[in-house]
C-alpha cells in the first residue's frame, strides 16, 4: 500500500500505518508531498530514521522502503497521466475502518497494490478498535524518530537554553549574568513560545499570486496542504483582526486578503470586537508577553521563540519593532539563530520540512510549551506532551480577547 502524506501533519503517517494494519497489507514508506510554494523536496528518509521506523513497528505492520520490482510501474508519473484502477483518490475524510475493508481491500486482492493519494484526514478518530488506536500512538510517540543531524541541531538549541553560560554565539559577554537563572529556575529550565504571527516575504507573495492565477488553484484542485498552509503562513491577514496599526494597517491587510485570499476570508464580515470575543484572533507578541507576565513568568525566564526567523519564508508581522516589546518583558529570549552557528544550521537552512522537524524537537523537550494560537504544531504538541505528562499552557482565546478589549482594566485585575 502506497500513501501520499505531509510532514506538517505527520500524524497522517500514523493513519497510514493504521490503515495498513486494518488491511493486513505491507506499507511502502510514505511519500511526502511536495509543496509548490515551499519547493521543499525533502523525503521521508531525509527527515525520519527509516530503519528505526521499520524495526519499531516490525511486530505490528510489514513496512518496506520501496516497492518490489514487479510493482515498479506504480509511480507518481503513472498516476498523473490518467485514471488508474489501482489508485484511490476519493477516500472519505475520517473514514471508518469498514470503508477501507469494503473499498480498498478488494483492490489489493485484485491487483496486489493500492495507492491512496491524497491521504489527508482519511481515517476516523472514533469507533476504531483499541489495538488500532494504540498503534497510532506507538507510531507517533515511539516509531517516528528524526535523523541524527536534526536531533543534533535540536539538542544544540536545547543545550544553549539549559546552559546559557556555555553559549558559543555572540562573544564572551553575550550571556553575562544568566548563570543565576539556572539556579533560580532549576537546571536551566526553559519555556517555548510558538508565536504564530507571521507574514510572507514579498517574493513569496508574488509567487503565490502567480500560483493563484492558475486554473488548478481556481478550481481548488491543488493538494489540501497548500491551501491550509497558506492560512497558517499569514495569520495576521487571514484572521481579519485589528492589530492596532491604524487605518494604514487595515487598508494594507484588506488589500493583501483580496490579492492572496481572493474573498476566501470569511471572518472579514465581522468586526474586530466580534472576532476577539469569539477567540478568533491570534495573540500578537505584546499580548502573549502580558499573558506570560500575568501568569507569573519573570524577566529571568529563559524563553525560546519558535517560528521567529525560523522558516526562511517568514518574518513576524510588524517586524523587530513588534518583537522588541516582547523582548523588553523577557530579555533572556532566544531564537534559532542566536543559539546556533551557520555551520550547525547548514543542513536544514531553507528546507521547510527539516526546519519544522527541528522546531518540533525543541518544542517537545521544553519544560513548558505555549502557543499564541491553535494550529498544526499546537495540536501535535498537545498530544505529545499529554502522553509525556509535560506542562502545556492552552490560552483561552475568547476570554483573553474580552480582557484585551477592556482598555480600562488595571494590571492587578488582569492578573
Amino acid at each position: 500500500m502506497e500513501t501520499l502524506c505531509s510532514l506538517y501533519k505527520y500524524p497522517l503517517i500514523c493513519d497510514a500505518v493504521a490503515v495498513a494494519k486494518i488491511l493486513n497489507a505491507t506499507l511502502v514508506i510514505p511519500h511526502l508531498e511536495v509543496n509548490p510554494v515551499w519547493q521543499d523536496l525533502s523525503s521521508f528518509p531525509e527527515i525520519f530514521d527509516v530503519d528505526h521506523f521499520i524495526n519499531a513497528l516490525n511486530d505490528e505492520v510489514s513496512i518496506v522502503k520501496e516497492l518490489p520490482s514487479k510493482y515498479s510501474w506504480s509511480t507518481r508519473e503513472y498516476y498523473a497521466t490518467g485514471i488508474r484502477a489501482t489508485r484511490i483518490k476519493t477516500a472519505l475524510v475520517h473514514a471508518p475502518a469498514n470503508w477501507y475493508l469494503e473499498n480498498v481491500l478488494p483492490m489489493l486482492q485484485s491487483y496486489g497494490i493500492a495507492a491512496i493519494a491524497p491521504f489527508s484526514h482519511r481515517l476516523a478518530f472514533d469507533n476504531l478498535p483499541s489495538d488500532i488506536q494504540h498503534l497510532r500512538c506507538k507510531v507517533n510517540f515511539e516509531a517516528l524518530v528524526f535523523v541524527p543531524h536534526i536531533r543534533l541541531l535540536g539538542q544544540a538549541l536545547i543545550n544553549g537554553l539549559r546552559n546559557p553560560s556555555k553559549s558559543h554565539v555572540g562573544g564572551a559577554n553575550y550571556l553575562d549574568g544568566r548563570s543565576d537563572v539556572i539556579d533560580k529556575q532549576g537546571s536551566g529550565k526553559f519555556v517555548v513560545l510558538h508565536l504564530r504571527f507571521d507574514k510572507l516575504f514579498q517574493e513569496v507573495k508574488k509567487s503565490m499570486k502567480s500560483v493563484c492565477r492558475t486554473e488548478a488553484l481556481r478550481l481548488c484542485l491543488i493538494p489540501d496542504l497548500v491551501r491550509e498552509k497558506e492560512m497558517e503562513m499569514d495569520m495576521a491577514a487571514h484572521s481579519a483582526c485589528d492589530f492596532g496599526g491604524g487605518k494604514a494597517e487595515k487598508l494594507a491587510l484588506a488589500k493583501y486578503r483580496q490579492v492572496i485570499w481572493q474573498g476566501r476570508v470569511l471572518n472579514a464580515q465581522f468586526t474586530d470586537a466580534e472576532l476577539r470575543n469569539h477567540g478568533c484572533c491570534p495573540l500578537p507578541p505584546e499580548e502573549i508577553g502580558l499573558l506570560l507576565a500575568a501568569l507569573g513568568f519573570s524577566n529571568n525566564t529563559s524563553l525560546y521563540l519558535a517560528s521567529h526567523k525560523f522558516r526562511f519564508l517568514f518574518q513576524v508581522y510588524g517586524g523587530e519593532a513588534r518583537i522588541s516589546t516582547l523582548r523588553k518583558l523577557f530579555p533572556l529570549m532566544e531564537d534559532k539563530k542566536s543559539l546556533t552557528t551557520a555551520e550547525e544550521r547548514s543542513k536544514v537552512e531553507e528546507k521547510a520540512s527539516l526546519l519544522a522537524a527541528v522546531e518540533y524537537y525543541v518544542n517537545r523537550h521544553s519544560d513548558i510549551f505555549i502557543s499564541a494560537s491553535p494550529g498544526n504544531m499546537h495540536n501535535a504538541m498537545l498530544g505529545y506532551r499529554a502522553y509525556k505528562n509535560l506542562k502545556t499552557i492552552r490560552p483561552n482565546m475568547a476570554l483573553l480577547g474580552k480582557l484585551f478589549l477592556n482598555k480600562s482594566m488595571e494590571w492587578p485585575d488582569f492578573q
